[in-house]
């Protein structure tokens, strides 16, 4: 018997010897405390036995505001998101002062696109605990999805500077600086977000994305080259990296001797346009975990559709670029 098993025994145990103190209920569900909530209910994935638990508690203890509000995490954990809104409603009825209970209503509602009400429940949960730089951050990431830009670099500069030690906060706001063309300043936000947390393999790709679209294509590549060293288990990515650097140099040794009249113009041309296929290639294995069968199939339907907008198909070198492998 593991750990979390002997512990709910022991929960199951203290219920039998007293069934009308509703916390034993609340801690069945929860081992306690809330910050328990998560650990045991995801490691363990008992969520409906986790919520009978707590409909319980409900009908001991109706008036508890931390029963629903932690039977409406169980419910957004599960994808029942009307529910948990209900359930988070019923929280804050019973105690509007808590801002976490607007918060994670916020965060539900966000995953039903209704980014209004949204915006209003982070609002709130700010108006009752303003130093709180996670809710700034949260506020942030729906006024990006709104496309208020502007609103949300002031948001994550507030959230940045609350906490400034947060790198996410620093990586989400370079986000949005690239969504606006200013790659200079969202690179030197990515740089500060790699300062803060170094190990985060996702800030170096993000970094290497607005390199490639500024064309700086081997420091793109550089940084591709220490995400993958902060990520090896992706061998894919490792393996389509090599291969780039290879095909660059077939690129370069194969237009010398076509002697094309502007061949630095050329090369050039063809680099940028192979590794923006190379990148895309790759966030499309990621995204979707592609087998490598098919991932042979969506080369080369990704080769013809590049032929076709490149208008370059009678180049004898895209043959070396895109070797399947």
């Amino acid at each position: 018997m593991n750990r979390l098993e002997e512990a709910l025994e022991n929960y199951n145990l203290a219920i039998q010897k007293n069934p009308e103190d509703p916390k034993g209920y609340n801690n069945k569900g929860i081992i306690q405390y809330v910050q328990f909530l998560a650990t045991i209910l995801t490691k363990m994935n008992r969520f409906e036995e986790a919520l009978e638990n707590y409909n319980l508690a409900i009908q001991k203890s109706p008036e508890d505001s931390r029963y629903y509000y932690n039977k409406a995490n169980v419910l957004s954990k599960m994808s029942r998101l009307e529910q948990a809104l209900e359930n988070y409603n019923l929280a804050i009825q019973n105690n509007p002062e808590n801002s976490d209970y607007f918060n994670n209503k916020a965060s539900v509602l966000e995953k039903l696109n209704r980014f209004e009400e949204a915006l209003q429940n982070y609002n709130s949960a700010i108006s009752i605990k303003p130093e709180d730089s996670d809710y700034f951050n949260n506020k942030a990431n729906v006024l990006n999805k709104m496309n208020r830009l502007q609103e949300a670099l002031k948001t994550y500069d507030t959230a940045i500077q609350k906490n400034p030690e947060n790198s996410e906060y620093f990586s989400n706001k370079a986000f949005v600086l690239n969504k606006m063309n200013r790659f200079e300043d969202a690179l030197k936000n990515y740089d500060l977000a790699i300062q803060k947390n170094p190990e985060n393999s996702d800030y170096f790709s993000h970094k290497a994305n607005v390199l490639n679209s500024m064309n700086r294509l081997e420091e793109a590549l550089q940084n591709y080259n220490q995400a993958i060293q902060k990520n090896p288990q992706n061998f894919i990515i490792l393996r389509q990296q090599s291969f780039c650097f290879k095909q660059f140099e077939l690129i370069r040794r194969s237009l010398k001797k076509l002697q094309f009249s502007h061949l630095e113009e050329t090369q050039k041309m063809l680099i940028i346009a192979s590794t923006k296929l190379l990148f895309y290639f790759q966030s499309l294995i990621r995204r979707f975990q592609i087998n490598q069968t098919d991932q042979k199939k969506l080369q080369k339907t990704m080769i013809q559709q590049f032929r076709k907008t490149q208008k370059i198909q009678d180049i004898p070198i895209i043959k070396l670029m895109f070797l399947i492998v």
